[in-house]
């Protein structure tokens, strides 16, 4: 990626209301970038071999060897170390989201032992896992679904309008088939 290519990614990046950061790799060096945006300005700060990687939003640091070892750790082909690793430009979007926290007391072990391995079962940590059930489980339910198919149901009788049965239909579709 040339410079060009960079900016105008830079540029696109940018534009993201919820960015506060991005990184890129470098393709022939151990240098990563972290791009951070505050107040719509950009700062740049540069790792090298041996600095730790801030990633501030996240609250996480990780060695700049660490993540290249990864990287070529799970890379599939066997030309040169870094194009190898398949390094051009890889960016990390990191959004900063205000999130609460939550603690549950006095859990049964047989229920904590079912929600570890439910996570295993899905690829999740027990974090993610239980967050995801939280998250279902609160989701708006559409308000008085019942009572409104039953009012439904009591206008519809109180009209006096005749409707068809649909099992006719439904088996003159069968008998054509």
């Amino acid at each position: 990626m040339n410079s060009r290519q960079a900016n105008i990614k830079l540029a696109a990046y940018s534009s993201i209301s919820s960015l506060v950061e991005y990184f890129t790799v470098a393709q022939d060096r151990a240098e990563i970038n972290k791009y951070t945006i505050l107040d719509g300005k950009t700062t740049l700060t540069r790792y090298l071999d041996g600095d730790t990687v801030e990633f501030s939003s996240i609250n996480l640091g990780i060695l700049v060897k660490d993540i290249i070892s990864i990287l070529l750790e799970n890379s599939s082909n066997n030309t040169d170390l870094w194009h190898r690793a398949g390094i051009n430009a890889i960016i990390v979007i990191a959004r900063s989201i205000a999130m609460s926290q939550l603690l549950v007391r006095n859990l049964h072990e047989d229920v904590v032992e079912n929600l570890k391995q439910r996570a295993r079962a899905n690829h999740r940590s027990l974090q993610a896992e239980v967050a995801l059930i939280l998250e279902n489980a609160a989701k708006v339910q559409p308000a008085n679904f019942w009572n409104n198919t039953n009012k439904l149901r009591e206008q519809l009788a109180q009209s006096k309008q005749l409707f068809s049965d649909s099992a006719e239909l439904v088996r003159e579709d069968r008998d054509k088939g």
